[in-house]
């Protein structure tokens, strides 16, 4: 998984130059794509991404944050910016362990990205 290949420094290089991927990680970390329901209430936006993709996409994106070379990349990204504030602020996530690892992991994201190495 993309989560296992950002554990390792050594294999950063390759993803931050995969064309797309970080967009890619921020949608699904995101919940995107998402789908509308309606009912009596009005409509409601549900995510079409599982808890656990959401949670492995936020740990792929810190996993890269940690990287010296990678940060002021990932931070030009509004797309990751905007992805982990949605996740942090628990933005179409269902409560739960699930939703709350993923706030750690956005949160530690941000942090990594805020540091100057």
């Amino acid at each position: 998984t993309v989560r296992s290949l950002t554990a390792t420094e050594e294999s950063d290089r390759y993803l931050m130059n995969a064309p797309g991927l970080l967009q890619s990680l921020a949608h699904v970390a995101r919940g995107e794509p998402f789908s509308y329901t309606s009912s009596s209430l009005g409509r409601k936006m549900v995510s079409l991404a599982s808890g656990k993709a959401r949670l492995h996409a936020c740990i792929a994106v810190m996993n890269l944050s940690c990287g010296k070379s990678n940060k002021i990349e990932i931070a030009n990204i509004p797309d990751v910016l905007e992805a982990m504030r949605d996740v942090m602020l628990g933005t179409h996530f269902t409560s739960g362990q699930v939703a709350q690892e993923a706030r750690l992991k956005a949160t530690t994201c941000i942090k990594n990205l805020s540091n100057a190495d």
